[in-house]
């Protein structure tokens, strides 16, 4: 099966760069699909470049936790573009669906990073000075 969208690594050490891409690439995968038959799905991927948005801004503040929730937000979005009637019902191709997938992978990928940027930040803030 082709995919426009593969697999994809993280940026080298970077979450900001990352969360543009999965940015990027949910606004891509949303202009990819008609409208008629999936405006639930574009809608949810939508919600899920916000809250991607949402975590860049936080990350700017240093606010690790509030990243991770953000990104959470993101997957659930993504999530339930996945489960919903616009997949289920194979309206949408199943290439389109395996991007989908693929988009969600990468941004469990990115709260796993970030998920180990906020350990070091509470570590480094636990250590004796």
């Amino acid at each position: 099966m082709f995919t426009l969208i593969p697999q994809m690594p993280l940026a080298a050490d970077n979450i900001e760069s990352s969360l543009k891409s999965a940015i990027g690439t949910a606004g891509f995968i949303s202009q990819v699909l008609s409208y008629d038959e999936a405006v639930g799905c574009i809608f949810n991927l939508g919600d899920a470049g916000r809250a991607l948005e949402l975590a860049i801004n936080k990350y700017h503040k240093h606010q690790v936790k509030d990243v991770i929730k953000q990104i959470d937000e993101a997957i659930n979005d993504v999530n339930i573009c996945l489960q919903s009637s616009d997949v289920v019902s194979r309206y949408i191709a199943d290439n389109i669906v395996q991007d989908i997938t693929n988009l969600q992978l990468f941004i469990k990928k990115i709260k796993k990073e970030a998920s180990r940027l906020g350990s070091k930040v509470v570590g480094s803030a636990l250590s004796p000075a």
